[in-house]
């Protein structure tokens, strides 16, 4: 599973989809981009539409929530792929996220 990234890095999601069996993408709702005054600039219907047409991608999950904790929890993924500016990163957010992976698959990995 993938967390969305922006339309131009089509290598990553093409990187993501050759570790696995099924691809599926986390797209954060409206509601949880918190980017600034008149954001997000594209809508979520329209960043889920445009990823959903990739031929890499599997699956387009708009998720509600503000972390993929729920999703994670429900998918329990063999491997989640994240951007590399995550690889450091001790945001609780994403910590949770990174603990979530390995409570609910014994072996999950975490890609950068």
């Amino acid at each position: 599973m993938l967390r969305h990234r922006p339309p131009g890095h089509i290598s990553h999601l093409q990187f993501a989809r050759s570790l696995g069996d099924i691809l599926v993408v986390s797209v954060s709702s409206d509601s949880n981009v918190n980017k600034g005054v008149n954001r997000p600039l594209i809508p979520d219907d329209l960043r889920a539409g445009s990823l959903a047409a990739l031929e890499c991608v599997d699956w387009v999950y708009l998720n509600p929530d503000p972390t993929a904790v729920n999703l994670l929890e429900a998918l329990r993924p063999d491997v989640y792929v994240k951007g590399k500016e995550y690889e450091r990163n001790n945001d609780p957010r994403f910590l949770e996220e990174r603990d979530t992976v390995s409570a609910t698959r014994p072996g999950g990995v975490l890609e950068w």
